[in-house]
């Protein structure tokens, strides 16, 4: 019987999924897989389905962001326990099993998750973990009866903060979060959108939108304006002087 479903969101991620997937092994260590598209415009949902027998593709016809995408595969999900996954993340699939075995041995625990960066593994062979308030949302596991009386993501969510405003409800619901520093599963990073001024702008409005929400669900709305006003206008700054710096390189080009 099956007891993990593995839940990706993937947006125009082609180029870097097929590692993530390739070392799950999958069928060997019978997880579920669930991929969610949102829109893809490279032929991330086609390279999918070719490629991956076994993998339920569900295709978006708009881009859902992160969070309710991601509740869509949960509430699809018939296994016990869930791992969110981002699909530059590489984390191989005995160590998931391993973080898995360990995750159901804490009793309280709703919600766990490897380190994410070289600098925070701890290299043993015991298995080191630590109770914690929050934890970055590139692999996050969950035991999906606890997280049915907490709530899932929050839909009001694009993209960023998710994985923080649930944090918050699990800690406020009496739950626990755990991060296993001894468990690796290495974030690439900026595997889901090409690199552009357009999309680092996009991003920016994103994150300080997202950082409002946030404040204004846990303090008042004056706070939560002052916060993300702040934040993007320390960014439009940044992104200005980028933009006039990308221009004056474009017309040097063309002057060449």
């Amino acid at each position: 019987m099956k007891e993990l479903t593995i839940i990706y969101v993937t947006y125009n991620s082609k180029s870097i999924i097929s590692k993530s997937l390739d070392l799950l092994d999958y069928k060997k260590n019978n997880f579920d897989v669930i991929v969610i598209d949102n829109n893809s415009s490279d032929g991330t949902a086609e390279y999918i389905k070719e490629n991956y027998e076994g993998v339920k593709l569900i295709r978006s016809d708009k881009n859902n962001g992160f969070g309710r995408a991601n509740n869509i595969g949960f509430r699809l999900a018939k296994t016990k326990y869930c791992l969110t996954l981002n699909p530059d993340v590489e984390f191989k699939g005995e160590d998931i099993l391993l973080q898995l075995n360990e995750h159901k041995k804490l009793k309280n625990c709703l919600l766990s998750a490897p380190v994410s960066e070289d600098r925070l593994y701890i290299d043993s062979k015991d298995i080191l973990k630590k109770k914690v308030s929050w934890v970055i949302g590139a692999a996050l596991m969950f035991d999906m009866e606890k997280l049915e009386k907490v709530g899932l993501f929050d839909e009001s969510f694009f993209l960023f903060c998710e994985e923080t405003d649930l944090c918050n409800r699990v800690i406020n619901e009496g739950f626990d979060i755990y991060r296993f520093n001894s468990i690796l599963a290495k974030h690439i990073g900026g595997g889901s959108s090409e690199s552009s001024y357009n999309i680092t702008y996009l991003k920016y409005w994103h994150l300080a939108w997202s950082k409002m929400y946030l404040k204004r669900k846990n303090t008042n709305l004056f706070l939560a304006y002052r916060k993300a006003l702040s934040y993007l206008l320390k960014n439009l700054i940044r992104l200005t002087f980028k933009g006039f710096y990308y221009e004056s390189y474009i017309r040097r080009r063309h002057t060449i």
